[in-house]
C-alpha cells in the first residue's frame, strides 16, 4: 500500500511519467497525495502530476496542481512556468503575462527562455485585440514580410 513507504511508490510514478505513460502516473501520484506525509513530498507530487496533466493538454488540472504548488512554496520556478503554460493554453494570454511579470523574479525574467516567453505573450496578446504599437510597426523591416496578419480576399460569415 502507498501509506506503508510513499517514497517507493513516488520512484514508480516517475518511472511511469519517464516510459511515456502519463495516465498511470497522474493515477500513483494522486493516490500518493492521500498519504504524503510531509510537505516536500506534497509539492513534488504535485508538480510532477501538473506536468503529466500537461501531456494531456489538461489546462484546468495543470493550473489547479501549479496554483496549489506555489501557495506552499510561492517561489517554484517549475510550477510557476507551468501555470504560464495551462493559461497559456487556456488561452488566457493576459493573465500568463500578469504571471510571468508578477511571480518570476527579476534575475530570471532576464533570461533568454523567460524574455522570449514574454515576447511570445505580448504579441498573442497584440493579435487577439487587434492593439499594435505603432512605433513598434514602424521599426519593422520593410525588406522582410512581417508576422502582423495581412489578408487580401472575402471573408465569409
Amino acid at each position: 500500500m502507498v501509506e506503508s513507504d510513499p517514497s517507493q511508490y513516488h520512484r514508480k510514478a516517475n518511472e511511469h511519467f519517464k516510459r511515456g505513460e502519463y495516465l498511470e502516473s497522474i493515477q500513483w501520484y494522486t493516490a500518493i497525495l492521500k498519504y504524503a506525509n510531509n510537505y516536500d513530498r506534497t509539492v513534488a507530487v504535485l508538480s510532477n502530476r501538473s506536468l503529466a496533466y500537461l501531456k494531456f493538454q489538461m489546462y484546468n488540472l495543470v493550473l489547479q496542481d501549479a496554483q496549489a504548488v506555489l501557495t506552499l512554496q510561492s517561489c517554484h520556478e517549475k510550477a510557476v512556468v507551468r501555470m504560464i503554460q495551462s493559461l497559456w493554453g487556456l488561452r488566457k494570454y493576459e493573465e500568463a503575462l500578469e504571471t510571468l511579470q508578477t511571480k518570476v523574479s527579476p534575475s530570471l525574467l532576464a533570461t533568454p527562455f523567460y524574455t522570449d516567453l514574454a515576447a511570445k505573450c505580448h504579441k498573442f496578446l497584440q493579435q487577439s485585440k487587434g492593439h499594435y504599437d505603432i512605433l513598434e510597426l514602424m521599426d519593422l523591416p520593410k525588406d522582410k514580410p512581417n508576422e502582423i496578419g495581412e489578408f487580401t480576399g472575402t471573408i465569409e460569415v
